[in-house]
């Protein structure tokens, strides 16, 4: 029988502890926090599609989007869908119940134990986030840019529409961007994440006082933290896995990493208890999702290269050409690409991309 350490009680490495239990491995999971899921360190939100491909609902949905209003400083636009697209999750339960996840398959989960070398046994699955001591102890290249986030969870605040999702685009959040996700009828969660040497404290004081209905909230709790923007250009070797942050697998347009961090993460585990082939793993979740995380990257730097004036302009030509019904109608939360599959304008939008990525390559 195959051992698998995994290192990192996150999603992404209950996920793997689930999958290699279940491919017939004896995993062993360590978590250095006393308990899964805390602290959180997450904006919740995640598309419905995404976490439907990973798990049901067990009583960690909170509150379901229907529409995303994206602000620039003198503008703005709404996308409505006309279904639910998105779901805010209770990331403690959502992380708990990842943990159930792997303990019924068969995976021993260990808190509050540090990732050290003598606790590494087998093959070991990094799942242990961007600042990973595993990718540090055996010399993984480092993950691309971060950026650095904090955010508050509020009461008393005044919603306008408890199903709708707020971004705010603004050079003073380059790196990311600003969100206010409502997260009950009176009570959400407003952050920003902004590359260096921007201050994420800073940038979110200023994001703060200038929400109206932030007037009468109060504050309940806060959280900051560090997400990658792009791959680690090696994510396995011999048999060490990364997963998740670790490896750098996320949407670097919004910075959520449960949905591509998660699904890696499955193939790590499934793979290191049949195989062990670091080539498999990595040429699988690249096979997977390669293209998208580049065009995620390739927008996200393009919006990172905007001032303020240049964001007005592309959300009120955004507004004129139809881009919000275009998203409404075929837009993907998590793979880009799928509009490469919209009848008239996917097939020269795709052209142009495979032109564009050939004379400007970003290597894996």
């Amino acid at each position: 029988m195959t051992t698998v350490s995994v290192i990192g009680g996150g999603p992404a490495g209950c996920f793997a502890a689930k999958s290699a239990a279940e491919s017939g491995a004896q995993v062993t999971l360590y978590e250095e926090h006393a308990r899964i899921g805390e602290p959180v360190q997450c904006a919740g939100l995640i598309s419905k599609k995404g976490l439907l491909s990973l798990m049901k609902n067990d009583g960690f949905v909170i509150n379901t989007i229907r529409s995303a209003k994206i602000c620039s400083p003198n503008s703005r636009i709404r996308i409505n869908c006309a279904d639910e697209t998105a779901l805010v999750i209770d990331r403690a339960k959502f992380d708990a119940a990842c943990a159930r996840g792997a303990e019924e398959a068969g995976a021993v989960i260990r808190t509050g134990c540090r990732a050290k070398p003598n606790r590494m046994k087998g093959v070991i699955i990094g799942a242990d986030g961007p600042n990973s001591t595993v990718a540090n102890l055996f010399g993984f290249p480092k993950c691309g840019p971060f950026v650095s986030t904090f955010q508050t969870d509020y009461e008393n605040v005044e919603i306008e529409d408890g199903h709708e999702v707020s971004i705010f685009l603004s050079a003073d959040f380059r790196g990311l961007f600003g969100w206010l996700i409502p997260t009950g009828s009176d009570t959400a969660r407003v952050g920003v994440g902004v590359s260096p040497p921007l201050s994420a404290g800073k940038a979110f004081q200023k994001l703060a006082g200038a929400l109206l209905n932030l007037e009468n909230a109060r504050p309940i709790s806060s959280a900051s933290g560090v997400i990658p923007l792009f791959p680690r250009s090696i994510t396995a070797k011999k048999n060490v896995f990364l997963a998740g942050d670790a490896a750098g697998q996320v949407k670097s347009i919004s910075g959520g990493g449960i949905f591509f961090g998660c699904t890696c993460a499955g193939m790590a585990g499934k793979v290191a208890a049949t195989t062990a082939s670091a080539n498999e793993y990595e040429r699988e979740w690249r096979a997977l999702f390669w293209d998208d995380m580049v065009l995620h990257y390739r927008i996200r730097r393009l919006m990172n290269s905007l001032s303020d004036s240049h964001l007005n302009a592309l959300v009120e030509i955004s507004s004129r050409v139809g881009v919000p019904r275009l998203l409404s109608r075929y837009g993907d939360m998590d793979l880009p690409t799928s509009l490469f599959s919209v009848p008239l304008i996917g097939l020269p939008a795709r052209f142009a991309y495979n032109v564009f990525n050939s004379l400007f390559p970003i290597r894996s």
